[in-house]
């Protein structure tokens, strides 16, 4: 590993985590191998860098850190099932994997410096946990970090290394870190079909170009969404890319987050998730096929904290 690029150390919970800095840019992000799960994204802004306030990521107060559950916050691996949209355990087994960091480099370009992390995931199901639900299919799993300046790419890669067709749906259940949701809008849904999971999953259109308000809470997923969507809080304007991820999910619990054991009371005053999913259709893949999805949050412009 680059000397002071990467560096997996004790996190909470003795849970192992890999540090990704940008050291030319002075950028930084977190994941552990827990669930290559990303739990941090200081973009080179500066003072920002500084307070874990301003974070691009929201991790809960009440996060819990333990070998057997998912961290509440990040950028959890729904993989391979969303949701309970299947027979597997509540959004797959990925996130409470152990991930192993495979690769690590420093990639030299006209645009600047970047950093670069590979997680894998190699699961075969003879020597899976029967907690996980019994999934049939052998696959390796990849997770890519490329960090910049101001963006973080996420790139989500399956392999079938099965001798049969598998199905799977994913999502990156990415939190995003606000200082009132209620005062937080994202555009780009304008028009498009969603399903409603606190309306019975009954199917509607989005009228709104931005939802500027959430004055309730959220459990939507958007079907063929663009390909890029911008997320404003009054800290800063979040862009979010997307390829090969058709669909888009909206969630926040609002005061039902005071039902969840790590969840704090307030919590869900100060997070969003907007998150890129391959879940209304499946992905199917042929014996020994790839598949692979990328996700770049990008911090376009930060507000100051005078305007809080």
């Amino acid at each position: 590993m680059a000397s002071g690029w990467f560096e997996v150390v004790a996190g909470q919970g003795g849970l192992r985590k890999l540090v990704v800095r940008n050291v030319a840019a002075g950028s930084a992000c977190e994941c552990y191998l827990h669930g290559a799960h990303v739990t941090s994204f200081r973009p080179a802004t500066g003072a920002a860098c500084s307070d874990a306030e301003d974070d691009v990521l929201f991790l809960s107060s009440r996060a819990v850190f333990s070998d057997n559950k998912a961290i509440r916050g990040g950028v959890p691996v729904c993989l391979p099932q969303f949701a309970g949209l299947g027979a597997l355990p509540q959004h797959g087994f990925a996130r409470v994997a152990e991930w192993t960091v495979a690769n690590t480099e420093v990639v030299h370009g006209a645009g600047g410096d970047l950093a670069r992390a590979v997680l894998q995931l190699h699961y075969v199901p003879s020597q899976a946990p029967a907690a996980w639900g019994g999934y049939p299919h052998k696959m390796t799993a990849t997770m890519t970090l490329t960090l910049g300046a101001t963006f973080l790419r996420m790139d989500l890669g399956v392999e079938n290394e099965s001798e049969s067709p598998l199905e799977f749906t994913t999502a990156l259940h990415t939190y995003f870190r606000t200082p009132d949701v209620r005062r937080t809008s994202v555009e780009g849904l304008a028009g498009l079909t969603y399903a409603d999971k606190l309306r019975n999953n009954g199917i509607f259109v989005e009228d709104a170009a931005t939802l500027k308000t959430l004055h309730t809470g959220h459990d939507r997923i958007y079907y063929n969404a663009p390909s890029q969507m911008k997320i404003t809080t009054p800290r800063r304007v979040i862009t979010l890319c997307r390829e090969n991820f058709p669909d888009v999910i909206l969630w926040n619990p609002w005061e039902e987050a005071k039902k969840m054991a790590d969840m704090g009371p307030d919590d869900w005053t100060k997070m969003l998730c907007v998150e890129s999913g391959a879940v209304a259709k499946p992905v199917t893949l042929a014996p020994g096929a790839k598949w692979q999805g990328s996700h770049t949050i990008s911090a376009t412009q930060e507000f100051p904290k005078s305007n809080l």
